[in-house]
C-alpha cells in the first residue's frame, strides 16, 4: 500500500493511481477507503466507465445497492459493450429479487462475450432460485466447462441450495 501512496504523493492527478490503491483497498475489504479513492478518481477523469463500476462493486459489497445499480448504470452509459457491468448489475439485481432484470443483464453479458464463465454461473443461480433445473443445469455444466473454480464455488453457495438436491447438480459439483 506504501508504493501506491507514494506514486499518488508524487502524481496526486493521476486517476489511474487512485483507481490502482482504490482496487487495493476494496481487495483488503477497507471498503470506504477503497470508495473515497473511487471518488477522487472520478473527480479526476468523470468519464471513466471503470472507476464507475470499480466503486460500483464496492457498493455491492457494503449492500448498498441502489449505489450500486447507479453506478453500473452509469458505467453502461458510457461503454455500452461493458460485459462485466452488466454481469455485476445482474448480481445486484438477482440479490433484490428482481428476476427479470438480472435474467436481462446476465444475457446481455453472455451477448457481449459467450464464453463468459461467471455470467453462465449466475444464471444457474438465478435459475435455481427460480427452481428450474434444466436451466440451472445448462448454464452450471457451462460455467464449469469454462472455469473449474466454479465447482467448488457451487458447493456451498446458498442460491444453489435447491439446485443441489438434482443429482446431476451434485455429479458436476463433485458432490456425494
Amino acid at each position: 500500500m506504501g508504493d501506491l501512496t507514494e506514486a499518488l504523493r508524487l502524481r496526486p492527478d493521476d486517476p489511474e493511481a487512485y483507481k490502482n490503491r482504490g482496487a487495493a483497498f476494496d481487495y483488503l475489504g477497507e471498503y470506504e477507503k477503497a470508495v473515497a479513492d473511487f471518488n477522487e478518481a472520478l473527480r479526476l477523469q468523470p468519464e471513466s466507465p471503470e472507476a464507475y463500476y470499480d466503486r460500483g462493486v464496492v457498493y455491492g459489497r457494503m449492500g448498498e445497492d441502489q449505489n450500486a445499480l447507479a453506478d453500473f448504470d452509469e458505467a453502461l452509459r458510457l461503454r455500452p459493450d461493458y460485459f462485466d457491468a452488466y454481469n455485476y448489475r445482474g448480481v445486484v439485481y438477482l440479490r433484490l429479487e428482481e428476476w427479470v432484470k438480472a435474467l436481462t443483464d446476465f444475457n446481455e453479458a453472455l451477448r457481449l462475450r459467450p464464453e463468459f464463465a461467471s455470467a453462465h454461473y449466475n444464471l444457474a443461480c438465478l435459475y435455481s432460485l427460480r427452481e428450474d433445473i434444466e436451466a440451472c443445469v445448462t448454464n452450471l455444466e457451462r460455467a464449469i466447462e469454462l472455469d473449474e473454480s466454479y465447482k467448488e464455488k457451487g458447493r456451498t453457495d446458498p442460491d444453489l441450495e435447491w439446485a443441489r438436491q438434482d443429482e446431476r447438480v451434485r455429479m458436476l459439483l463433485d458432490m456425494p
